[in-house]
C-alpha cells in the first residue's frame, strides 16, 4: 500500500490516519507516518485537495500555527487513542505574493490557481527557471514567454503554439539549447540548413527530424558532420559504406574516424586525411598505423598531444617530438615522451627555441638550474627566463641575454635587477623595446627614453606623454621612420622642422600634420616629391591653386602683386612636373 506521496508500504505501527477538516467540513483523510515533516503534511494534503501548499493556513487544536512543526507536535494535541485533527483555512494570495513564491521556487507555479497562471509576469518567472513548467502556463503563443522557455530548455518547444513553433527566433534558440527540438519545430525549420545544422551541433540524432530532402543531401550531410562527428552514426548506411562520402566526411572532421567500420579504419589515406584535419584522431587508428612514423608526423604537426597515441617507440623519435613543439599555446605534447629526453639539453634547447614554456616539463632540479643552458636557450628564446630557477632571474648576464632576444623578458628578471638603475640602461642599450616594461621610475626619466628612443624609434609608443611633447626625442624618432610622427603630442605636430624631417623620411607622415601645416606648400611638396600618391591627402583648395598655377607659370613670375617667392614657384615647378 503507499501514502499520498507515493512512499512505500511502511510498519503500520508508524501509520495514521489524518483528518483534515475545512470549514464546511472533512475535505480529506490521509495515511501518514508518525515522523512526517510538516512540508510532507503539507504535499500530501496538496495532492489530495490540489490546494498548494503555499495557500494552506493548518490549524491543530489551540496549537499556534508556528508550533505546528511536524506529526510529533500534532500528536502532542491528541490522546493516544484519538483519531488526529488537522483545519485547513486556505490563504488568499496577492499576485505579488504568488510571484515572489514563484521566484523563490519555480514549481510553486505547476500548483497555482488558474488565475495565478495567466499573469504574465509570474509565468514568465517560472519559465525563466525551468522551461518545461510552459505545459502550465497560459501564454504559450507569447514568444517572451516561449523564448525564455526555450532559452532554459530547448524542449518546452514541445508546449509553445504552433506559432511559436514556426517562429525561427524561438525555433534556433530551441535547437541551440537542445538538438532534439528539432522535432517541436514546424516543417519549414525542419527543412531549413541554418537551423538543422544548429540542432546537429549539439545533437547528433536531431538528423532524425531534418526534411528528407536534407538527410539525403551529400553536401549537407558534409556540413552537419563537420560540426558534430556522431551525424556519420545516422547518415543513410549506403553513405556510411561509401569510400569516397567517408575520406570527404574525415576530411571535415578527422572524430569521424571513430565511427567508421574496421576496414576504413584500416585505411591508410582515410587515416592520413583524418589526422591531417585532427591529430588526435590517431587514436581511433590500429596500432600497426600508429606505429606509421609519417603518419605521426602528420598528426603531432596538426596537434601536439597526439604523441600521446603514438607507439611507444615513436615517442622517443626527435625529429616527431620537434615537429610537435609549437611556437605558442602550452606545449602538450612532451608530456609523452620518454623522461630521459627532458633533460637532453640538445634537444631541450631546440625544443625551446620554438617554446620557452617546454621547460615547464623539465625536471625542475636539471636545466632550470643550468646556468651554462639556459644562457644558451636565451640566446635562442628569451621567454625562457620567465621558467628559468629565481637564482638564474636574478643573474645579470642571463637576464641581459634573454632580453636581447625578447624585450618581454625585462618582466621576468628579478625585481633586484629591475630595480638597478645601471641593469636598467644596459637592457634599454641590448633591446629599446624594455621601455614598456620599465616602472614609472625609470621610464619617466629623459636619459632612458632618449637611449631607447635613439637605439629604436619604436620605443617612443610607450615613452610618457611629457616626452612625445620633447622635440629632441620626437626628431630621433621621425629622422629614423617619418611614421613616428603619429605619436607626437600636438605641440610637435605643429612643429614644421619635425614634421618636415618625418615626411623627408616617409611622404604618408603628412596625414599626421596639423591643418595649418596640411596647407603648407613647401610641407605639402616634401610629400608629393617622394609619392605622388600623396596627392590625395593634399587639401581640395590647394590642389586648385596649384593647378591653375601649374598652367599660367609665366604669368606668376610677371605679376608685381604675386606673393609667391622664388622659392614657392620652384616647388610649383616641381607640382607642375607631377601633375
Amino acid at each position: 500500500m503507499l501514502d499520498p506521496l507515493g512512499h512505500a508500504a511502511m510498519d503500520f505501527h508508524e501509520l495514521q490516519e489524518l483528518h483534515v477538516l475545512g470549514l464546511s467540513g472533512n475535505l480529506c483523510t490521509l495515511l501518514v507516518h508518525r515522523q512526517w515533516s510538516l512540508e510532507e503534511i503539507q504535499l500530501a494534503i496538496q495532492k489530495a485537495t490540489g490546494i498548494s501548499k503555499w495557500e494552506q493556513h493548518l490549524v491543530a487544536g489551540n496549537l499556534k500555527p508556528e508550533k505546528l512543526l511536524d506529526m510529533r507536535s500534532m500528536h502532542s494535541m491528541h490522546s493516544p487513542d484519538s483519531h488526529l485533527e488537522v483545519t485547513l483555512v486556505r490563504k488568499s494570495l496577492t499576485s505579488d505574493e504568488w510571484h515572489r513564491i514563484v521566484e523563490e521556487d519555480a514549481q510553486a507555479f505547476e500548483t497555482a490557481p488558474a488565475w495565478v497562471r495567466m499573469e504574465k509576469h509570474i509565468e514568465l518567472a517560472a519559465v525563466q527557471q525551468n522551461g518545461v513548467l510552459l505545459q502550465h502556463a497560459t501564454h504559450r503563443d507569447d514568444a517572451e514567454i516561449v523564448l525564455a522557455a526555450v532559452h532554459d530548455s530547448g524542449l518546452a518547444l514541445a508546449y509553445a503554439a504552433s506559432s511559436c513553433q514556426d517562429d525561427y527566433r524561438i525555433v534556433l534558440a530551441a535547437v541551440q539549447e537542445a538538438g532534439s527540438a528539432l522535432e517541436f519545430a514546424s516543417k519549414t525549420w525542419q527543412s531549413d540548413p541554418e537551423v538543422v545544422l544548429a540542432a546537429v551541433r549539439k545533437d547528433a540524432e536531431a538528423l532524425c527530424f531534418a526534411s528528407e530532402n536534407l538527410r539525403k543531401d551529400e553536401r549537407f550531410l558534409l556540413s552537419a558532420i563537420r560540426r558534430n562527428s556522431l551525424v556519420f552514426k545516422v547518415v543513410p548506411p549506403y553513405l556510411q559504406q561509401s569510400r569516397s562520402f567517408v575520406f570527404e566526411a574525415v576530411e571535415q572532421n578527422g572524430d569521424t574516424l571513430a565511427h567508421l567500420s574496421a576496414e576504413f579504419q584500416g585505411d591508410r589515406d582515410i587515416v592520413a586525411a583524418a589526422v591531417t584535419q585532427n591529430g588526435l584522431a590517431l587514436q581511433y587508428a590500429p596500432r600497426w598505423l600508429r606505429s606509421d612514423r609519417d603518419l605521426v608526423l602528420q598528426a603531432v604537426s596538426e596537434n601536439d598531444a597526439a604523441l600521446q597515441h603514438a607507439d611507444d617507440h615513436l615517442r622517443e623519435d626527435k625529429k616527431i617530438i620537434l615537429n610537435s613543439i609549437k611556437p605558442h599555446g602550452v606545449v602538450l605534447g612532451l608530456q609523452y615522451v620518454s623522461p630521459h629526453l627532458l633533460t637532453d639539453r640538445a634537444l631541450m634547447l631546440d625544443v625551446v627555441q620554438c617554446n620557452a614554456s617546454a621547460l615547464l616539463h623539465s625536471p625542475a632540479d636539471v636545466l632550470h638550474n643550468e646556468r651554462d643552458f639556459v644562457i644558451a636557450a636565451a640566446s635562442r628564446n628569451g621567454g625562457i627566463l620567465m621558467h628559468a630557477s629565481a637564482d638564474l632571474q636574478g643573474d645579470r648576464e642571463v637576464a641581459l641575454e634573454a632580453i636581447k632576444q625578447q624585450s618581454s623578458a625585462f618582466s621576468s628578471a628579478s625585481s633586484r635587477l629591475q630595480n638597478d638603475r645601471q641593469f636598467v640602461f644596459e637592457a634599454v642599450s641590448v633591446n629599446r623595446l624594455v621601455l614598456e616594461y620599465l616602472n614609472e621610475t625609470f621610464s619617466d626619466e629623459v636619459a632612458i627614453v632618449r637611449r631607447a628612443v635613439d637605439q629604436n624609434w619604436k620605443a617612443i609608443r610607450f615613452a610618457g606623454g611629457k616626452f612625445r611633447k620633447n622635440r629632441e626625442i620626437m626628431l630621433l624618432a621621425v629622422q629614423q621612420n617619418g611614421l613616428a610622427l603619429r605619436f607626437a603630442a600636438k605641440d610637435i605636430l605643429a612643429d614644421k622642422e619635425v614634421c618636415l624631417t618625418a615626411i623627408a623620411r616617409d611622404w604618408r607622415a603628412l596625414q599626421f600634420v596639423t591643418s595649418q601645416l596640411h596647407h603648407d606648400l613647401e610641407i605639402v611638396n616634401a610629400a608629393v616629391r617622394q609619392d605622388r600618391k600623396a596627392l590625395q591627402m593634399v587639401p581640395a583648395i590647394l590642389l586648385a591653386q596649384i593647378e591653375d598655377t601649374a598652367h599660367d607659370q609665366s604669368s606668376l613670375e610677371a605679376s608685381n602683386d604675386t606673393a609667391v617667392s622664388r622659392e614657392e614657384n620652384e616647388h610649383l615647378q616641381d607640382w607642375s612636373d607631377c601633375m
